[in-house]
């Protein structure tokens, strides 16, 4: 009776401290760093991202992967360790970071999307199959009309 009544204590501070950690995201992978590859992210003021980089990948002997030049300015390259020291003594660098290999999912419905049946809607083509549509959209704010049945949310009728 005794061990029965020890199981299940243990089973059920178990389940408590289960019951604490955080769930497992099926969608996250961990992050796999590719050796000897780094993004280098200029700093705000340099003004011709790809000459700099073109630039430093001279110097250097990198050969470039990638030049960013709108979200973020840099380039992405291989880069030997005896150079990354260097790299980040340049007045031209803000810092330096790994690169590493992400996985994109397929993107999920809003329910908002699904309720309406905007998904399956083959006017907008929005169904998943990337098919622009020239359509221009305008939104005229008239204000609120305050004798709305929906405004009435407690019962009492809506004033003016």
């Amino acid at each position: 009776m005794r061990r029965i009544g020890a199981v299940l204590f243990c089973l059920v501070i178990g389940c408590f401290l289960l019951s604490l950690a955080p769930p497992p995201a099926a969608s996250q992978t961990p992050a796999r760093w590719i050796r000897d590859q780094y993004i280098v992210v200029f700093r705000d003021d340099v003004t011709d991202p790809t000459a700099t980089a073109d630039f430093l990948g001279h110097t250097f002997s990198l050969h470039l992967d990638h030049v960013f030049e709108r979200a973020l300015k840099g380039f992405a390259a291989r880069i030997p360790a005896r150079f990354l020291n260097a790299l980040l003594l340049d007045a031209r660098v803000q810092y330096v970071v790994p690169d590493q290999e992400v996985v994109a999912f397929a993107q999920t419905v809003p329910t908002g999307i699904q309720r309406i049946g905007a998904d399956h809607n083959a006017v907008a083509a929005i169904d998943g199959v990337n098919t622009p549509i020239d359509v221009g959209i305008a939104i005229i704010d008239t204000g609120i009309n305050q004798t709305h049945p929906d405004l009435n949310v407690r019962g009492e009728p809506a004033s003016s």
